[in-house]
């Protein structure tokens, strides 16, 4: 039989000490802005294009249910750009609270997104017909923002019932 002789003195683990190396980075925090404002087109920005006026959500039979958005930011220092989008009825004017999307470079200073209907918007089906409000907000690498758009309603949203 063998015996185990204890530890009678112990060892004081070694002291790390962090060095530059070992710092983690710290990125700059990017905070979505608040909820999109009415205000005149951001300085310098091209024109927003949207691939389709009118989108439909159920079946595909009415016609698109998605729709790409596009936006040239010129020669802006963007690092964040952010899609809004809101529904209104187009019987009553109800509307639904502001959805905020990230966009994608596309390349150069053009930002991009492939919006889906029933993919994107929260609350698609609660009007039977709508107006699609869109705001795009671009921030710089520190989180200011630089400019926003106007808020448009260039889009209808219908269900599509064939």
């Amino acid at each position: 039989m063998v015996v185990l002789e204890a530890v009678t003195q112990l060892i004081p683990p070694p002291q790390l000490q962090p060095t530059s190396e070992s710092s983690p980075t710290v990125l700059p925090l990017i905070e979505l802005p608040s909820t999109p404002t009415p205000t005149t087109a951001a300085q310098g920005f091209g024109d927003l294009q949207i691939s389709a006026d009118k989108v439909y959500y159920r079946s595909p039979a009415c016609g698109p249910k998605e729709l790409s958005i596009q936006i040239d930011l010129g020669d802006s220092s963007a690092y964040s750009v952010v899609l809004f989008i809101r529904l209104e009825d187009m019987a009553s004017g109800e509307k639904t609270e502001w959805t905020a999307i990230p966009m994608n470079p596309v390349g150069g200073n053009t930002f991009g997104y492939n919006l889906s209907v029933e993919r994107d918007i929260p609350e698609f089906a609660r009007f039977s017909a709508a107006y699609m409000h869109v705001q795009i907000v671009a921030t710089n690498s520190s989180g200011a923002e630089i400019g926003r758009t106007s808020v448009d309603s260039i889009v209808q949203i219908e269900i599509c019932s064939g």
